[in-house]
């Protein structure tokens, strides 16, 4: 309805309106409607960027979910352009410790682990681990989850005694 109601009284480069599309992007993800809320995210991005600039906090999150879209549409390459592009604005905007660093971290991890770089994966998840424990405790779902992703990595890498320590330390803090 606020979509509707916005394109009436022409409020389309709005940031309300950027938000809303953002919003049904995300509600188009949860059910399974990939390309929609592809679309949906891509436009709301649009008007972000005409109306903060090339570089805001609120364009990084859109290219967070543009990748993660990207990403289970099995386009990698492009997934990883958004990734990568969204965690360089926020580290030059709010610096390594905000908290969407180790998230970007790990979502560009998957990526690489998926494209069986598993250097590039083992690199990038070892920094979302190390951005999380300054950011959270160590008892933090955050930091579990960094441990796991790494264990995994270390699995590809045959490296299953370390492998071993990483996803028990996940366990011991799930």
């Amino acid at each position: 309805k606020c979509f509707d109601i916005m394109k009436t009284k022409n409020l389309t480069n709005h940031p309300y309106f950027a938000i809303t599309l953002g919003n049904l992007g995300l509600v188009h993800n949860l059910k399974g409607e990939y390309e929609l809320a592809l679309d949906h995210s891509l436009n709301a991005a649009e008007i972000i960027i005409s109306i903060m600039g090339e570089k805001s906090l609120e364009l990084a999150e859109a290219y967070l979910n543009i990748g993660r879209l990207y990403s289970i549409l099995g386009d990698k390459d492009q997934a990883l352009e958004f990734l990568e592009n969204s965690l360089q604005m926020v580290i030059s905007l709010q610096g390594e410790e905000h908290p969407l660093v180790p998230i970007l971290y790990q979502d560009i991890a998957s990526i690489y682990e998926s494209k069986k770089d598993f250097e590039k994966a083992y690199e990038l998840s070892k920094k979302a681990i190390s951005v999380n424990s300054k950011i959270y405790d160590s008892e933090n779902n955050f930091v579990a989850a960094a441990y796991n992703s790494l264990g995994r990595v270390l699995i590809h890498k045959n490296q299953l005694k370390e492998a071993r320590e990483y996803l028990t330390k996940a366990e011991n803090i799930i």
